[in-house]
């Protein structure tokens, strides 16, 4: 498929780690323009659109513009003017209205939670980390590319000095002020989890003198109190050297819970860390002393959980607007700033665009114009419709084109339109068919074996991060 078609819109939004394996590539599309709809929507500008041409050239551009190359215009005929349609009363497939079914004021999003949503702390093109103060040059950080296991490189880590007592450490961001709350992405029944692989050229014990992991919102020696948790990591590698290891550590402040925990003999030591601390985490570390000079690798690694977004429209709310909640559920692991007051994250975003287009009364309708085989879904029109005694229109506005259907029948060629008033938000509604009212149905409103099996596993116990727009 060319791309060369895809415009650089919204350039001051930058997306990261949205690059899913698990997701079809329709999916990533459409979920990248919700994001920059939501983005769109405090940039006083619209969101983004996509089509794929004949030809096989996926274009992506704004709503409201003409695509660079001429071929997919904003209106239909050129300007508003000439993309006007009047709309006799036998032209009209579906009258115009607003579909109730549609509408809600608050959007809750529960969605598996993954931190960040791919392997990037770890690869040349991530993060930079940091030395911590003191131990420079004993434990040396670079990017290798051949000793990996997930991705195109691994996080390498030498010390240099090679004896107990020497060693060094290094952590994640080098600025230390990340804020992870991590009693927002789980509870005692959802537990989250630190995840990474582990490889070392020692076995662990005997040579391998000790190998940390930390946790931290502070140390003394970044000019702070000392407030960490930390563990050793030999008890997974003791005597297993050259060895990829998958190791997950339970975190937060119910980690003692982990049912996981039976089988192995560790523990999170603290220092002056409570359970408060791990609602603010500032930087994760790892630390290498070994009796002789060691290297090891570190990949994928990556915070793991549940979390619930809650985006409601207090606008929508009033006494005569009753609070209409829609509940969504995310099974692909997603990336968030686990801040309540941080609309930034993915997950946030997500929830704020699906809010974006549900607390808006949207008008749709579908007609059947002369056959025009020259319309393009996404293109706006001027349309007339429903024409009063005076003289007037009750529909009297642009709207966009959700779809277009060519009719060839005894009666000649005819065009359908599926039209929406809604020109801002990506993946606005169109008019309800059989089956997206029956998925609403199934899915939302009565069907209750599915929305039993759609509601499995949420965890209501999980705090919930709530966004006022």
């Amino acid at each position: 498929m060319v791309n060369t078609t895809v415009e650089n819109v919204l350039s001051a939004f930058t997306i990261t780690s949205l690059t899913s394996p698990y997701l079809p590539i329709k999916e990533l599309i459409n979920r990248a323009c919700m994001l920059g709809s939501a983005y769109a929507a405090g940039a006083a500008t619209v969101g983004p659109h996509w089509r794929v041409s004949p030809d096989n050239k996926l274009y992506m551009k704004l709503i409201n513009a003409s695509s660079t190359d001429g071929t997919w215009l904003r209106y239909w005929k050129l300007t508003q003017e000439k993309s006007t349609i009047e709309v006799a009363q036998k032209q009209i497939l579906y009258d115009f209205q607003d579909p109730i079914q549609e509408y809600a004021n608050q959007i809750v999003l529960a969605s598996a939670f993954r931190k960040p949503a791919s392997d990037i702390w770890s690869e040349d093109n991530g993060p930079t980390w940091g030395n911590l103060p003191g131990t420079e040059g004993r434990v040396l950080w670079s990017y290798s590319d051949t000793q990996k296991i997930v991705g195109s490189h691994s996080l390498k880590l030498v010390d240099t000095i090679g004896n107990p007592g020497g060693g060094g450490y290094v952590y994640y961001p080098s600025t230390a002020d990340a804020a992870w709350d991590f009693t927002k992405c789980g509870s005692s029944n959802t537990i989250p989890h630190l995840n990474f692989y582990l490889f070392s050229d020692q076995g662990g014990g005997g040579d391998w003198f000790d190998n940390y992991v930390i946790l931290a919102k502070d140390m003394v020696i970044l000019g702070g109190a000392d407030e960490y948790f930390w563990c050793q990591l030999n008890t997974f590698i003791t005597g297993q050297a050259n060895k990829w290891f998958h190791i997950s550590l339970p975190i937060g402040p119910y980690w003692g819970l982990d049912p996981a925990l039976s089988s192995t003999v560790w523990e999170w030591q603290s220092a002056g860390a409570s359970t408060t601390t791990w609602s603010q985490i500032n930087y994760v570390m790892f630390g290498v002393d070994t009796a002789a000079n060691c290297t090891g690798y570190i990949d994928d690694l990556h915070f793991s959980g549940k979390v619930v977004r809650v985006a409601t429209d207090n606008s929508e709310v009033t006494s005569t607007k009753k609070l209409r909640q829609k509940f969504l559920r995310l099974d692909t692991a997603t990336d968030d700033t686990l801040l309540e007051s941080a609309d930034t994250g993915t997950c946030a975003m997500l929830a704020y665009a699906e809010l974006l287009r549900r607390a808006r009364r949207t008008l749709v309708g579908k007609i059947e114009i002369p056959g025009d085989e020259t319309t393009l879904p996404g293109q706006t029109v001027h349309v007339h419709a429903c024409k009063r005694a005076d003289g007037s229109f009750r529909v009297d506005k642009d709207m966009r084109i959700k779809e277009v259907r060519h009719r060839v029948s005894t009666e000649g060629f005819k065009t359908q339109l599926s039209l929406t008033d809604d020109v801002t938000n990506s993946l606005a509604f169109s008019v309800p068919s059989n089956y997206s009212l029956l998925k609403q149905y199934a899915m939302t409103l009565g069907h209750a074996e599915a929305r039993d099996l759609k509601a499995s596993g949420v965890d209501s116990l999980i705090p919930r991060l709530v966004k006022s727009y």
